[in-house]
């Protein structure tokens, strides 16, 4: 609100009151004549002896600018828009030169608490400074930072459950049809396995992974789109992978988070086109958890990376060539778990070149539980050896 009154002031008066004139006739009795006067008069010695401190608390408090809400009505009137702009101008100049009227209240003596005071300020004020400086720098930073990336950094889909990546996958699979086909894939009806297949060998699949963002959290799964493919024929227990070769590429983190119900519903015919080499590079886990079928049809190369407990109660469902084929010494400990029984059974498949390198190795307590039958093949050198 406009408190200065109309009739108070000329336009003129207020220019001579500002500007120092004398003679404008209300020095001696107007207050503001009277201050202003005083702020005019040059600073006495007593007066300056507070500048430094008056001047480094005033630059440490004002040269970090802050936001400050427009508020409250503007001034409108000419005379008061000028008073506004010369105080300014005089608070300004006051700063660096002295007031008269704060030296006589006593704000800038130089008394030694206050000098303190004064300091202490300007150190709270220099260390704001450098603190705001500081987060702007940071800012900045992070804005570079930001614009150089050209976009925000998208944040990560998070992975599906078995039970989603499935219903994904089918998804996928009439997608890729539907694009295929040049169909509506909203009218695409359930596919068979055999259409399923298809669709996952196509060489579209990859296409429709980047156009549609909905399979995003598949591809985030399968940790690849290279890899969502077999990841997909896994879940669908597709008789044949679509990709057979590049089974080995799925993550082990990937084949590790399969739920065994999953994997242990595998054919075994997906897995018969795939190389042994990718067999054997298989995590472990992943492999103890296939069906008994799908594990007696394996290479010895890759069984032998089964642990010892699953290897063992799957030793009398193999075939005599694969139990021929592991390690000697492996199979000859793996033995030493199973009762005699079961080790004649498991002998007895083998021929007689494996059997003369497994009894060797065998305790004579287990030697001696064999039946002569089972002996009776084997070079009488051979026994001779026994001990």
């Amino acid at each position: 609100m406009n408190s200065i009154r109309p009739g108070r002031f000329s336009r003129r008066a207020a220019e001579q009151m500002l500007d120092g004139v004398p003679g404008s006739g209300r020095a001696g009795r107007d207050p503001l004549a009277s201050v202003l006067a005083a702020a005019a008069a040059p600073p006495r010695d007593t007066e300056r002896a507070g500048e430094d401190a008056a001047v480094t608390a005033f630059l440490a408090e004002h040269l970090v600018p802050s936001y400050q809400p427009r508020r409250g009505q503007m001034i409108k009137s000419p005379l008061a828009k000028l008073l506004t702009i010369k105080a300014g101008a005089l608070a300004l100049a006051v700063s660096a030169g002295g007031v008269a009227l704060a030296a006589s209240t006593g704000a800038f003596t130089p008394a030694p608490h206050v000098h303190g005071a004064a300091s202490a300020s300007s150190a709270g004020g220099h260390a704001k400074i450098a603190g705001h400086a500081a987060a702007r720098a940071a800012a900045r930073s992070v804005h570079v930072r930001a614009a150089a990336s050209g976009h925000a950094i998208p944040m990560l889909p998070a992975p599906l459950s078995a039970a989603d990546a499935v219903k994904a996958c089918r998804g996928l699979a009439s997608e890729v049809h539907a694009s295929v086909t040049h169909a509506d894939s909203s009218t695409v009806q359930v596919l068979t396995e055999t259409g399923v297949q298809k669709a996952l060998q196509s060489t579209a699949l990859r296409q429709v992974l980047i156009n549609n963002p909905r399979l995003a959290s598949l591809v985030a799964t399968a940790e690849s789109r290279d890899n969502v493919a077999d990841y997909c024929g896994l879940l669908l227990h597709l008789a044949k992978l679509p990709a057979p070769g590049s089974l080995a590429k799925l993550p082990a983190t990937v084949l590790s988070a399969l739920p065994a119900s999953v994997v242990s519903l595998i054919p075994a015919s997906a897995l018969t086109a795939v190389p042994a080499a990718d067999l054997s590079r298989l995590p472990a886990d992943f492999l103890s958890r296939l069906s008994g079928p799908v594990l007696t049809s394996l290479p010895a190369s890759v069984l032998a990376k089964l642990p010892a407990g699953t290897l063992t109660a799957l030793l009398p469902k193999l075939p005599g060539a694969t139990l021929a084929q592991l390690p000697p010494k492996t199979l000859a400990g793996l033995l030493t778990r199973l009762p005699a029984k079961s080790v004649t059974g498991i002998l007895t498949k083998l021929p007689a070149g494996s059997l003369s390198r497994i009894l060797p190795r065998l305790p004579a307590s287990l030697r001696s539980a064999l039946p002569r039958s089972l002996l009776a093949g084997l070079p009488s050198s051979l026994l001779s050896q026994l001990p």
